[in-house]
């Protein structure tokens, strides 16, 4: 990051903390379970409302709100959602009753919807071109980090004081981020252009290119779910003992950062082959993770594998959508985000059942299949392509283009 000014720098931080701290409340609910159910007098069966409702407000929103706070500067936008994500995160802390956190986190998944497509847009209108993909990398860091250490920090911290307690925290601590990027937040051009007409985004959401990338990460994600979801009796069933779980998991999330800092470092040059590798790593993982089901040092090996692919997928399929739709530069995240959520829920019930009919040993082999399905989508017809040096008309456009583009965007 020595080629990054201070203030990028700064900036970008920031908004990884944001998104560790919004990816964290995401999935809280799920961790403190029993706790939320005993504190809003119901059953823990309805405590999954809180996390099922919120995830499809944002499969159901991302586009369409992408479109629509397109309109507004990219400073404004993405405090407003900050905004209203702490409105989100302290009412739930506050609710009395099921009633209200529910129609909290629908506020919240709404807010979620467009999140990224505020925090990608404003991350890399502060950086040169040529450094776009070490900012998605660092901002997406947030995801990273949330998985490894936010979320189980959260959960302990919410079943020895209390589970209202982490999202009071992650409240104030997003209040004060959300201040500190609206003061350090310079973007590397100004432009006069118009807003955005929310009529070009939905025609770019629906364009094959988008429509592919769209195809691709959900058969990706429900690959990914069917056997992430529930990791923890996989690992338990291959002789790891459950104290031990974590630990794993723990191992799992470090491998993620590595994946991450290889796909920032290299994504921008490299974007096509690096998303190639990432599934056909993950294939691999998987692939392990079966054959070796009966070793507890063969799945530990294979689960540190895996991590290191997933670990970059968010950053390269996200510069996959940029650049199926370079003239329509925010509505690409919010198509991975929806598309995300969609394979998130499709995977998880779809592993569901596997594990309720076949058990624990046949779950790589549906996520094998799937993720086979995906690759060939991905190599049938390339997603995208590598920016080019000579003034390819069908490549990447050039840095000042592509600085105006973006420029375009956040107005």
């Amino acid at each position: 990051m020595r080629d990054m000014s201070p203030r990028a720098w700064t900036l970008l931080t920031l908004l990884a903390v944001a998104t560790l701290l919004v990816m964290t409340t995401e999935t809280l609910p799920i961790g403190l379970l029993p706790q939320v159910a005993r504190g809003l007098g119901v059953a823990e069966d309805r405590v999954g409302l809180l996390v099922t409702g919120y995830g499809a407000v944002v499969v159901v929103a991302a586009v369409p709100l992408s479109a629509v706070i397109a309109r507004f500067p990219i400073r404004l936008a993405t405090l407003g959602v900050l905004a209203v994500l702490v409105v989100s995160i302290g009412v739930t802390a506050a609710s009395p009753g099921l009633p209200t956190a529910f129609a909290a986190r629908l506020l919240g998944g709404a807010a979620h919807a467009v999140f990224y497509s505020c925090t990608f847009v404003m991350a890399t209108s502060a950086v040169p071109e040529r450094l776009h993909a070490r900012a998605v990398a660092v901002v997406g860091a947030g995801n990273a980090v949330a998985l490894a250490l936010g979320v189980p920090a959260a959960t302990a911290v919410g079943a020895s004081a209390g589970w209202r307690t982490p999202f009071w925290i992650a409240a104030v601590a997003l209040t004060a981020t959300a201040v500190a990027i609206g003061v350090v937040y310079r973007p590397v051009a100004a432009s006069e252009a118009r807003p955005t007409a929310a009529g070009h985004l939905l025609r770019a959401a629906v364009a094959p290119p988008l429509l592919r990338v769209a195809a691709t990460i959900v058969l990706v994600m429900t690959a990914h779910f069917v056997t992430y979801t529930y990791v923890a009796p996989l690992l338990t069933g291959s002789g790891i003992a459950e104290r031990a779980v974590s630990l794993v998991l723990l191992g799992y999330g470090v491998a993620g950062v590595a994946g991450l800092v290889v796909a920032g470092r290299f994504a921008q040059s490299r974007l096509s082959p690096l998303l190639v590798a990432s599934v056909a790593i993950t294939f691999a993982a998987l692939t392990l993770l079966w054959l070796l089901r009966g070793s507890a040092a063969g799945t530990v090996a294979a689960i540190i594998l895996w991590g290191t692919a997933f670990g970059a997928a968010p950053t390269l399929w996200q510069l996959t959508a940029v650049r199926a739709a370079p003239r329509a530069a925010s509505i690409g995240p919010a198509v991975v985000n929806s598309a995300f959520n969609v394979g998130i829920s499709a995977g998880a019930w779809a592993g569901g059942l596997v594990l309720t009919d076949l058990g624990t040993g046949a779950l790589p082999l549906l996520s094998m299949a799937v993720l086979a399905a995906a690759g060939i989508l991905l190599l049938r017809r390339p997603t995208s392509a590598p920016p080019s040096r000579h003034g390819d008309e069908q490549a990447e456009p050039a840095p000042a283009e592509a600085h105006d583009r973006v420029a375009r965007a956040t107005r």
